[in-house]
Protein backbone atom coordinates (compact mmCIF):
# COMPACT_ATOMS: atom_id res chain seq x y z
CA UNK A 1 0.00 0.00 0.00
CA UNK A 2 1.86 3.60 -0.79
CA UNK A 3 1.38 6.39 1.99
CA UNK A 4 0.03 9.40 0.52
CA UNK A 5 1.33 12.68 0.91
CA UNK A 6 -1.09 14.80 2.58
CA UNK A 7 -1.70 18.48 0.26
CA UNK A 8 -0.22 21.26 1.47
CA UNK A 9 -2.56 24.06 1.96
CA UNK A 10 -1.37 27.67 1.25
CA UNK A 11 -0.78 29.79 4.49
CA UNK A 12 -2.80 32.57 4.44
CA UNK A 13 -2.36 35.90 6.68
CA UNK A 14 -4.99 36.99 8.86
CA UNK A 15 -6.51 40.64 8.83
CA UNK A 16 -4.49 42.30 11.40
CA UNK A 17 -0.81 40.53 10.53
CA UNK A 18 -1.62 42.45 6.61
CA UNK A 19 -2.08 45.42 9.48
CA UNK A 20 0.46 45.45 11.15
CA UNK A 21 2.82 45.02 7.69
CA UNK A 22 0.84 48.36 6.18
CA UNK A 23 1.85 50.31 8.93
CA UNK A 24 5.88 49.13 9.44
CA UNK A 25 6.13 49.51 5.18
CA UNK A 26 4.40 53.20 6.34
CA UNK A 27 6.98 53.94 9.03
CA UNK A 28 10.10 52.75 7.28
CA UNK A 29 8.98 55.03 3.81
CA UNK A 30 9.10 57.80 6.35
CA UNK A 31 12.78 57.47 8.00
CA UNK A 32 14.80 60.19 7.23
CA UNK A 33 12.12 62.64 6.29
CA UNK A 34 10.89 64.08 8.86
CA UNK A 35 11.84 67.37 9.79
CA UNK A 36 12.49 68.41 12.83
CA UNK A 37 11.54 72.25 13.77
CA UNK A 38 13.82 74.54 15.19
CA UNK A 39 13.32 77.68 16.92
CA UNK A 40 14.87 81.05 15.48
CA UNK A 41 15.67 83.10 18.11
CA UNK A 42 14.20 87.00 17.13
CA UNK A 43 17.34 88.70 15.23
CA UNK A 44 19.00 92.13 17.26
CA UNK A 45 18.83 95.29 15.28
CA UNK A 46 20.10 99.53 15.70
CA UNK A 47 17.45 102.03 16.50
CA UNK A 48 18.27 105.90 14.92
CA UNK A 49 16.10 108.33 15.73
CA UNK A 50 15.00 112.08 16.99
CA UNK A 51 13.04 113.31 19.78
CA UNK A 52 11.50 116.23 20.86
CA UNK A 53 10.01 118.01 24.29
CA UNK A 54 7.79 120.50 23.19
CA UNK A 55 7.89 122.66 26.17
CA UNK A 56 12.08 121.90 27.03
CA UNK A 57 13.06 121.16 23.16
CA UNK A 58 15.50 118.70 23.09
CA UNK A 59 16.02 115.80 25.72
CA UNK A 60 18.18 115.13 28.59
CA UNK A 61 18.49 111.32 28.60
CA UNK A 62 16.27 108.38 26.99
CA UNK A 63 15.94 104.86 29.28
CA UNK A 64 15.05 102.26 26.44
CA UNK A 65 12.56 99.81 27.85
CA UNK A 66 13.34 96.01 27.06
CA UNK A 67 10.85 92.86 26.74
CA UNK A 68 12.94 90.35 29.12
CA UNK A 69 15.36 91.92 29.47
CA UNK A 70 17.47 94.86 31.42
CA UNK A 71 16.50 98.66 30.28
CA UNK A 72 19.91 100.82 29.08
CA UNK A 73 20.40 104.55 28.67
CA UNK A 74 20.42 105.26 24.71
CA UNK A 75 23.39 107.08 23.40
CA UNK A 76 22.41 110.92 22.72
CA UNK A 77 24.23 113.15 20.17
CA UNK A 78 26.06 116.12 21.83
CA UNK A 79 25.34 118.24 18.97
CA UNK A 80 20.95 118.85 18.36
CA UNK A 81 19.49 118.67 15.18
CA UNK A 82 18.26 121.90 13.80
CA UNK A 83 17.76 120.91 10.07
CA UNK A 84 14.17 121.56 9.83
CA UNK A 85 14.20 124.60 12.25
CA UNK A 86 13.18 122.68 15.18
CA UNK A 87 15.61 121.61 18.04
CA UNK A 88 15.33 117.39 17.97
CA UNK A 89 17.83 115.28 19.91
CA UNK A 90 19.22 112.53 17.87
CA UNK A 91 19.86 108.96 19.95
CA UNK A 92 20.70 105.70 18.59
CA UNK A 93 20.65 101.88 20.46
CA UNK A 94 21.08 98.54 20.09
CA UNK A 95 18.11 96.33 20.84
CA UNK A 96 19.99 92.96 21.94
CA UNK A 97 17.23 90.80 22.14
CA UNK A 98 15.09 91.77 18.92
CA UNK A 99 11.82 92.22 20.08
CA UNK A 100 9.63 95.32 20.81
CA UNK A 101 11.22 98.07 23.13
CA UNK A 102 9.69 101.47 24.68
CA UNK A 103 11.04 104.81 25.16
CA UNK A 104 11.57 107.10 28.29
CA UNK A 105 12.24 110.29 27.25
CA UNK A 106 13.78 112.87 30.15
CA UNK A 107 12.66 116.59 29.20
CA UNK A 108 14.48 119.24 31.03
CA UNK A 109 16.64 119.68 34.02
CA UNK A 110 19.69 117.66 33.07
CA UNK A 111 21.03 114.27 32.65
CA UNK A 112 21.40 113.49 36.07
CA UNK A 113 17.90 114.46 37.24
CA UNK A 114 15.15 114.78 35.10
CA UNK A 115 12.33 117.48 35.29
CA UNK A 116 9.52 115.39 34.04
CA UNK A 117 9.88 111.88 32.02
CA UNK A 118 7.36 111.17 28.49
CA UNK A 119 6.53 107.61 27.51
CA UNK A 120 6.07 106.36 24.15
CA UNK A 121 3.79 102.95 23.09
CA UNK A 122 5.78 99.77 22.28
CA UNK A 123 8.11 100.19 19.24
CA UNK A 124 9.46 97.58 16.98
CA UNK A 125 11.10 100.02 14.49
CA UNK A 126 14.82 100.81 13.15
CA UNK A 127 14.00 104.41 12.46
CA UNK A 128 11.90 106.60 14.73
CA UNK A 129 10.63 110.18 15.30
CA UNK A 130 8.79 111.38 18.77
CA UNK A 131 7.28 114.06 19.49
CA UNK A 132 6.64 114.51 23.32
CA UNK A 133 4.72 116.19 25.13
CA UNK A 134 6.44 117.78 28.48
CA UNK A 135 3.96 121.03 29.28
CA UNK A 136 2.61 120.71 32.51
CA UNK A 137 -1.79 120.93 32.75
CA UNK A 138 -1.79 123.45 35.52
CA UNK A 139 0.06 126.17 33.03
CA UNK A 140 -3.36 125.89 30.59
CA UNK A 141 -5.54 125.27 33.93
CA UNK A 142 -4.20 128.36 35.26
CA UNK A 143 -4.74 130.63 32.36
CA UNK A 144 -1.22 131.88 32.92
CA UNK A 145 -0.27 130.93 29.05
CA UNK A 146 -2.04 129.16 26.63
CA UNK A 147 0.35 126.48 25.49
CA UNK A 148 -2.16 123.32 24.89
CA UNK A 149 -3.50 126.28 22.13
CA UNK A 150 -0.35 128.04 20.39
CA UNK A 151 2.30 125.54 20.56
CA UNK A 152 -0.77 122.73 19.55
CA UNK A 153 -1.49 124.61 16.78
CA UNK A 154 2.28 125.17 15.81
CA UNK A 155 2.71 121.61 15.53
CA UNK A 156 -0.51 121.13 14.02
CA UNK A 157 0.54 122.84 11.07
CA UNK A 158 4.19 122.66 10.88
CA UNK A 159 4.16 118.77 11.72
CA UNK A 160 1.51 117.69 10.61
CA UNK A 161 0.28 115.81 14.10
CA UNK A 162 -1.38 117.09 16.97
CA UNK A 163 0.18 117.24 20.58
CA UNK A 164 -0.14 113.69 22.28
CA UNK A 165 -1.61 114.05 26.01
CA UNK A 166 0.78 115.29 28.85
CA UNK A 167 3.74 112.88 29.67
CA UNK A 168 3.27 111.02 26.29
CA UNK A 169 5.23 110.66 22.78
CA UNK A 170 3.73 110.68 19.61
CA UNK A 171 4.87 108.18 16.91
CA UNK A 172 5.25 110.71 14.08
CA UNK A 173 7.37 108.57 11.73
CA UNK A 174 8.83 105.17 12.37
CA UNK A 175 10.45 102.58 9.67
CA UNK A 176 10.71 98.77 10.79
CA UNK A 177 13.91 97.31 10.72
CA UNK A 178 14.73 96.11 7.42
CA UNK A 179 14.11 92.15 6.54
CA UNK A 180 17.38 89.53 6.32
CA UNK A 181 18.15 88.96 2.83
CA UNK A 182 18.90 85.42 2.42
CA UNK A 183 20.55 83.73 -0.21
CA UNK A 184 18.37 80.47 -1.30
CA UNK A 185 20.28 77.44 -2.73
CA UNK A 186 18.83 74.97 -5.26
CA UNK A 187 20.66 71.92 -5.06
CA UNK A 188 21.25 70.28 -8.33
CA UNK A 189 20.06 67.02 -8.63
CA UNK A 190 23.11 64.43 -8.78
CA UNK A 191 23.01 62.51 -12.13
CA UNK A 192 24.17 59.15 -11.72
CA UNK A 193 27.90 58.52 -12.88
CA UNK A 194 28.58 58.07 -16.41
CA UNK A 195 30.60 54.52 -17.65
CA UNK A 196 32.36 55.01 -20.57
CA UNK A 197 33.28 51.74 -22.67
CA UNK A 198 36.42 51.35 -24.98
CA UNK A 199 36.82 48.78 -27.18
CA UNK A 200 40.15 47.13 -28.45
CA UNK A 201 40.73 45.32 -31.39
CA UNK A 202 44.02 43.92 -30.99
CA UNK A 203 43.06 41.33 -29.83
CA UNK A 204 39.59 38.49 -30.09
CA UNK A 205 38.63 39.78 -26.33
CA UNK A 206 36.71 43.13 -25.66
CA UNK A 207 38.27 44.91 -22.84
CA UNK A 208 36.02 46.97 -21.35
CA UNK A 209 37.73 50.55 -18.99
CA UNK A 210 35.22 52.12 -16.51
CA UNK A 211 35.16 55.94 -16.17
CA UNK A 212 33.75 57.34 -13.20
CA UNK A 213 33.14 61.40 -13.84
CA UNK A 214 31.89 63.62 -10.10
CA UNK A 215 28.37 64.90 -10.30
CA UNK A 216 28.57 68.68 -11.15
CA UNK A 217 28.62 70.64 -7.76
CA UNK A 218 24.79 72.07 -6.55
CA UNK A 219 24.12 75.95 -8.17
CA UNK A 220 23.60 79.04 -5.91
CA UNK A 221 20.58 80.89 -7.01
CA UNK A 222 20.54 84.27 -5.42
CA UNK A 223 17.34 86.51 -5.40
CA UNK A 224 17.25 89.79 -5.59
CA UNK A 225 14.49 92.26 -4.65
CA UNK A 226 12.43 93.90 -7.76
CA UNK A 227 12.59 97.82 -8.15
CA UNK A 228 10.82 100.01 -10.53
CA UNK A 229 11.95 102.83 -12.56
CA UNK A 230 10.58 106.58 -11.61
CA UNK A 231 11.32 109.85 -12.88
CA UNK A 232 10.39 113.42 -10.66
CA UNK A 233 7.91 115.87 -11.70
CA UNK A 234 5.15 118.55 -11.02
CA UNK A 235 8.04 120.75 -9.39
CA UNK A 236 8.43 123.54 -11.67
CA UNK A 237 7.51 125.69 -8.67
CA UNK A 238 8.65 124.27 -5.83
CA UNK A 239 11.41 121.48 -5.24
CA UNK A 240 11.00 118.13 -4.23
CA UNK A 241 12.80 116.70 -1.31
CA UNK A 242 14.32 113.29 -0.20
CA UNK A 243 13.58 112.90 3.14
CA UNK A 244 15.33 110.50 5.61
CA UNK A 245 11.89 108.80 6.39
CA UNK A 246 8.26 109.52 4.98
CA UNK A 247 7.30 112.18 7.03
CA UNK A 248 7.32 116.13 6.05
CA UNK A 249 9.28 116.33 9.98
CA UNK A 250 12.06 113.89 8.31
CA UNK A 251 15.27 115.73 7.57
CA UNK A 252 15.69 116.64 4.05
CA UNK A 253 18.65 115.09 2.24
CA UNK A 254 18.46 116.28 -0.86
CA UNK A 255 16.32 118.55 -3.69
CA UNK A 256 15.34 116.28 -6.53
CA UNK A 257 14.96 118.71 -9.83
CA UNK A 258 12.28 117.93 -12.58
CA UNK A 259 13.49 114.68 -14.81
CA UNK A 260 15.46 113.48 -12.08
CA UNK A 261 15.61 109.49 -12.31
CA UNK A 262 14.70 107.43 -9.02
CA UNK A 263 14.98 103.68 -7.97
CA UNK A 264 11.44 103.04 -6.57
CA UNK A 265 11.67 100.37 -3.58
CA UNK A 266 8.42 100.05 -1.94
CA UNK A 267 5.65 102.18 -1.37
CA UNK A 268 4.29 102.63 2.29
CA UNK A 269 2.04 105.06 4.33
CA UNK A 270 3.78 107.51 6.22
CA UNK A 271 3.05 111.27 7.41
CA UNK A 272 0.48 113.66 5.64
CA UNK A 273 2.11 116.14 2.75
CA UNK A 274 0.59 118.84 0.50
CA UNK A 275 2.13 120.54 -2.30
CA UNK A 276 2.03 124.70 -1.54
CA UNK A 277 -0.21 125.08 -4.36
CA UNK A 278 -3.01 122.55 -2.66
CA UNK A 279 -2.59 119.27 -5.14
CA UNK A 280 -0.80 116.99 -4.83
CA UNK A 281 -1.67 115.89 -1.58
CA UNK A 282 -1.78 112.49 0.27
CA UNK A 283 0.04 110.63 2.99
CA UNK A 284 2.00 107.63 0.75
CA UNK A 285 5.76 108.04 0.40
CA UNK A 286 8.17 106.01 -2.08
CA UNK A 287 10.83 104.69 -0.85
CA UNK A 288 13.69 105.16 -3.19
CA UNK A 289 17.50 104.37 -3.12
CA UNK A 290 19.03 106.97 -0.92
CA UNK A 291 15.17 108.24 0.96
CA UNK A 292 11.87 108.75 0.59
CA UNK A 293 9.49 110.37 -1.52
CA UNK A 294 5.87 111.58 -1.39
CA UNK A 295 4.20 109.64 -4.18
CA UNK A 296 2.47 112.50 -5.64
CA UNK A 297 5.96 113.66 -7.21
CA UNK A 298 7.13 110.63 -8.83
CA UNK A 299 5.87 108.80 -12.13
CA UNK A 300 5.98 105.31 -12.67
CA UNK A 301 4.19 105.09 -15.41
CA UNK A 302 0.99 103.05 -13.54
CA UNK A 303 3.08 100.41 -12.52
CA UNK A 304 2.02 98.37 -9.16
CA UNK A 305 4.32 99.24 -6.24
CA UNK A 306 4.62 96.60 -3.78
CA UNK A 307 4.02 97.87 -0.04
CA UNK A 308 7.21 98.02 2.43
Amino acid sequence: MTEQTPAVRPRLWSPARVVAAACLAAVVALVGTVAVAKAVAPRAYSVAGKVKCVNHAGSVGIWVDLDHAKGFFAALQAEPDVSDGWIWSRFTAEISTGGDYSLNVGCGGNPQNWEMTAHSDRLHAASVTLLCNDIPPWLDAAGELAFDEVLGDIASHLLDHDLPKYGTCRTVQQVAPRPVVTTTTVPAKNPPPTTAVRTTSTTAATTKTSVTTNPPPPSTTTVAPQTWPGTIYNNAVFAVSLREGPTTASTSLAKLPAGQAVTVICVMEGGAWADPTGTPSGNTWYQVTGGYVATGYVNVGGAPIRHC
